[in-house]
């Protein structure tokens, strides 16, 4: 009897909320960026709500230390499948965005 009941748990059990995501996927995702330095992602909410942050790293002429950017970051969630959706919220472009 507690064989069947394990059965039964183990079908109604959610899918284990990602804590990771690999390095191939988040490359894929974002793309190619010229002077990458690295791409992170960081769990910021328990059901696979993630921050990607896309740095680069510039070299100066007449400096010692790199200049390092933060030029792109995402929100996404990465589903149970292994698929990264953008949940981003972009700023509406404006008139003043374009006349400037």
């Amino acid at each position: 009897m507690t064989a069947t009941l394990e059965k039964k748990q183990s079908k109604t059990k959610k899918p284990k909320p990602q804590t990771e995501i690999p390095q191939d996927k988040l490359k894929n995702f974002v793309g190619e960026v010229k002077n990458l330095h690295k791409i992170s992602a960081h769990l910021v909410h328990p059901l696979s709500r993630f921050r990607i942050n896309v740095w680069t790293k510039e070299e100066k002429e007449g400096h010692i230390i790199p200049f390092f950017h933060l030029t792109e970051s995402y929100y996404v969630y990465y589903t149970p499948t292994g698929e990264i959706l953008d949940e981003t919220i972009r700023k509406p472009i404006t008139k003043e965005d374009i006349f400037k």
